[in-house]
């Protein structure tokens, strides 16, 4: 393969098992040349040389006073055009390492090669949804079985007066969880399919959550483990599965068709504007939020259809 884009090439495309792609990029010694001009043209505007006015200095002298500088911009600026280029030819990239550092190397305008990973996650196909369906007898059933077992312990008497008065309310819970635990398991996704890194992020963030938990007991993560009658190994799988039906979601949110998705009022987009505002989130944390709110309302209209068949 050699395909070329504004000077970077690439020379090889090699798929590494089902979540990575491997890419053999060269850089063209005029795109680095043509790139590291523009970058000087700009530290010309902004660095004082004795003689010379800003911006009237040549080149050269620019070039040897900034040289650690210009590198490292011409260098960031290469690297958003390699990363441009491989996601147009992999949409579905989570994440780009390049191997090494070559910021360095540019200093010789030469051709350069660099080798990039890259890892990503394949869309879903959106499930045929006449195939889930979930009676409200399951739900009855499993509600009962669980009212009776906290019958038997009478120190729960509380408990089972509450829940039995709201069996109502409770028993649409149980039907909602059953049809979304049906609609998990009908997308084929498996932890082969997802990056290792992705995994590993989320299981390290969530044992940070509970060891600052433990901490607050005066306890360390594995006595705290203990106390729940959790072990680790177990922990990690949950954790693990967690993830996997995390992301399952999400992608069914992305995969969902144009009639599942919410028509968002003005007065909803004011109140999460309202909240990100009092609490002075940062522009991730509010993208989460805004996210969050569409994904809840697309999963919900997509359980209420099923609950119509």
């Amino acid at each position: 393969m050699n395909k070329e884009d504004k000077g970077i090439q690439i020379i090889k495309k090699s798929p590494k098992g089902k979540t990575q792609v491997e890419f053999d990029i060269k850089v063209t010694s005029p795109y680095i040349t043509k790139k590291m001009d523009e970058v000087i043209s700009l530290y010309n505007q902004i660095t004082n040389i004795n003689g010379f006015r800003k911006g009237k200095a040549p080149k050269e002298l620019v070039y040897r006073k900034q040289l650690h500088n210009i590198l490292k911009e011409t260098y960031q600026q290469i690297t958003k055009d390699i990363s441009k280029i491989v996601k147009k030819e992999i949409p579905e990239i989570v994440r780009i390492t390049i191997e090494k550092d070559f910021h360095h190397d540019l200093e010789g305008k030469k051709d350069i090669e660099v080798k990039i990973i890259t890892d990503k996650i394949s869309k879903i196909q959106f499930p045929d949804i006449k195939n889930i369906k979930v009676k409200i007898d399951e739900a009855k059933a499993k509600f009962e079985k669980s009212l009776d077992e906290i019958k038997k312990n009478k120190k729960r008497e509380d408990e089972y007066s509450y829940l039995k008065d709201h069996a109502k309310e409770y028993i649409e819970h149980y039907h909602e969880d059953l049809i979304m635990k049906k609609i998990i398991d009908s997308i084929k996704l498996t932890k082969e399919d997802i990056p290792k890194h992705i995994i590993e992020n989320y299981i390290h963030e969530s044992q940070e959550r509970i060891n600052e938990y433990a901490k607050k007991m005066n306890l360390d993560y594995r006595t705290y483990l203990e106390k729940i009658k959790q072990s680790e190994e177990k922990l990690k799988k949950e954790l693990e599965e967690e993830v996997i039906n995390k992301i399952k979601l999400e992608l069914l949110v992305d995969a969902a068709p144009e009639e599942y998705k919410p028509q968002i009022k003005q007065e909803d987009i004011q109140m999460e504007l309202e909240y990100i505002k009092k609490h002075h989130l940062n522009n991730k944390e509010a993208s989460d939020i805004i996210y969050s709110t569409i994904r809840n309302k697309t999963i919900q209209n997509l359980i209420n259809k099923i609950k119509e068949q």
